[in-house]
C-alpha cells in the first residue's frame, strides 16, 4: 500500500518532478521524485581556487544539473522500520560528526521520518537508496536493504555487512554521489564511498565534500 501511495504521488506531480539517482557497486539506486517549491537562488561560485568546492562540484552539483543539491532542514529524522539496527545511533553519530552541526541526523519514528530504512528483497543489489528530489532540494529518502539472510550479500564469504551497506547508503542520501547510477557517484580513495564500500571508513575527501556542501545556499550553481 505504501508503494502504491508513493506511485500515486509521483504521477500526480509528474509535470514538476526532477528525477535524481545514484548507484553503488553492490548498491543500485533508483530515481524517484516529488514536487515542491523551486530554488530561486542565482548564486554562482567558481570552484577553480577552492579544493573542497571542486569536490562538491564533482560528487554533487555536476550530477544534478550544476546545482548544489541537499537537505534544507536542520534536523533530518531517520526511522528503521526493520528494527534490526540496534546501533543505528552510532551510524548517525558518524555522519553527524562529518556534518559538524550543519545538519543533524536524528532517530525518528513511523510518524516522523524523512529517511526510512527498509528490507526489500526485490532490489537487484544488496542495498538501494531512493531519493525524492525537486530542483535541488532533497525532501525524503528510502534506504532499502536485502534480507540479512541473503547469502550473496551477507554470507560468510562476503566482504559486506548490513552496517557497512547502511553507512554507504547514508553517504548517498545526504548528498555524496547523488547522480544517475553511474560510477561517477563514487570516489576511489579506498574508503566507504568507493563503489564496493572499501574499508568502510569515511575518508577525508568525503568529509570535506559534505561539510562544504552544507555550507552552501541550496541550489548554488558551481562552475
Amino acid at each position: 500500500m505504501e508503494r502504491i501511495k508513493r506511485m500515486i504521488v509521483l504521477f500526480f506531480f509528474l509535470p514538476f518532478v526532477v528525477f535524481g539517482a545514484s548507484g553503488c557497486g553492490d548498491n543500485r539506486i533508483n530515481p524517484a521524485g516529488i514536487a515542491g517549491p523551486s530554488t530561486t537562488t542565482t548564486i554562482t561560485l567558481d570552484s577553480s581556487q577552492d579544493e573542497d568546492l571542486k569536490l562538491v562540484k564533482k560528487y554533487n552539483s555536476d550530477l544534478r544539473g550544476g546545482k548544489a543539491t541537499r537537505w534544507d532542514k536542520p534536523v533530518v529524522t531517520v526511522y528503521d522500520s526493520t528494527g534490526l539496527f540496534a546501533d543505528l545511533q552510532s551510524v548517525l553519530n558518524e555522519w553527524n560528526a562529518v556534518l559538524a552541526g550543519r545538519m543533524i541526523l536524528a532517530i525518528g519514528n513511523s510518524h516522523d521520518k524523512d529517511i526510512e530504512i527498509k528490507i526489500n528483497d526485490s532490489i537487484i543489489k544488496c542495498g538501494q537508496a531512493t531519493y525524492f528530489i525537486y530542483d535541488s532540494k532533497i525532501y525524503a529518502a528510502d534506504i532499502l536493504l536485502k534480507n540479512f539472510n541473503d547469502s550473496f550479500c551477507f554470507g560468510s564469504g562476503s566482504l559486506l555487512n548490513p552496517k557497512k551497506i547502511l553507512m554507504h547508503e547514508f553517504g548517498h542520501v545526504i548528498g555524496f554521489g547523488i547522480g544517475n547510477g553511474s560510477s561517477d557517484d563514487h570516489n576511489n580513495d579506498g574508503g566507504l564511498m568507493t563503489i564496493s564500500g572499501g574499508n568502510g571508513r569515511i575518508t577525508d575527501e568525503v568529509s570535506r565534500m559534505l561539510n562544504r556542501l552544507y555550507s552552501l545556499v541550496l541550489g548554488t550553481i558551481i562552475i
